[in-house]
């Protein structure tokens, strides 16, 4: 019996969306303090996962390549879509937070290291920052309209670890309430095929892979999710009395 696969036929109305987190950054400065998101570049780790996602898609490369227009997405994107266009979408950008440093060490990680697990409760806010019901809505706008458009197949759609949350919550059929269950690795991919009728309209999802680091699949010494690696470098910095007003 042979064990190479009989090439499938396309399925009528299935498209593939790969959602991939941007490569390796780091959050502290070689001072050892925060240094803001914007001003975040891609680590030669970082560049290295984009190669490996790369090479993981080269056998079935990505027709649409798009981007959220942050540096670090943006570069990810140029090197795992092997040169092809890159698609800036400004309401890809990450989640935007309060100042989660100005949180007493008492809140820190339910607002912030797992502040995405409280994500489908009324009027949730990330950190006192954007609500996830206007973020969601946003990012998942993306989506829908992109399944609109014709005359591609799979597109590579490179933004941020509360981005895909979204994305994975919303594949499962669970609204908001699994953002909380989908940790997101620096580098890693996500691959969900996606059902429409002519007009774009979602019939079905199926969750094809979650979380794939084509560097390290074996996730060796990874038993922190990110958020929690992040909420670590972080905690230190944050208000030492709570100056919330209550």
């Amino acid at each position: 019996m042979s064990l190479e696969e009989t090439p499938e036929q396309p399925v009528a109305g299935r498209r593939r969306l790969i959602f991939m987190r941007h490569g390796e950054v780091l959050y502290l400065g070689e001072d050892g303090r925060p240094v803001h998101p914007k001003h975040v570049q891609l680590t030669p780790r970082g560049l290295a996962q984009a190669e490996a996602a790369r090479e993981l898609l080269a056998g079935a490369p990505p027709d649409l390549v798009l981007a959220s227009p942050k540096e670090r997405s943006r570069r990810t994107a140029e090197i795992a879509g092997g040169g092809r266009p890159v698609r800036e979408e400004p309401a890809l950008t990450e989640i935007r937070s309060g100042n989660a440093l100005r949180l007493p060490p008492a809140r820190f990680d339910a607002e912030f290291t797992y502040g995405f697990e409280t994500a489908a409760e009324p009027g949730a806010l990330f950190c006192g920052g954007e609500p996830f019901a206007t973020f969601a809505d946003r990012a998942m706008g993306v989506v829908h309209r992109l399944l609109r458009e014709p005359g591609w197949s799979t597109a590579l759609i490179v933004s941020h670890e509360g981005v895909n949350r979204v994305m994975l919550s919303w594949a499962v059929g669970a609204g908001l309430s699994a953002c909380g269950v989908f940790d997101q690795d620096m580098g890693c991919l996500n691959i969900i095929d996606v059902d429409t009728d002519k007009a774009g309209t979602v019939i079905r999802t199926t969750l094809k892979a979650v979380n794939v680091t084509p560097c390290d699949p074996a996730k060796t010494g990874r038993r922190l999710t990110s958020m929690e690696r992040l909420g670590a470098d972080l905690r230190p910095f944050c208000a030492t009395t709570d100056d919330s007003g209550t």
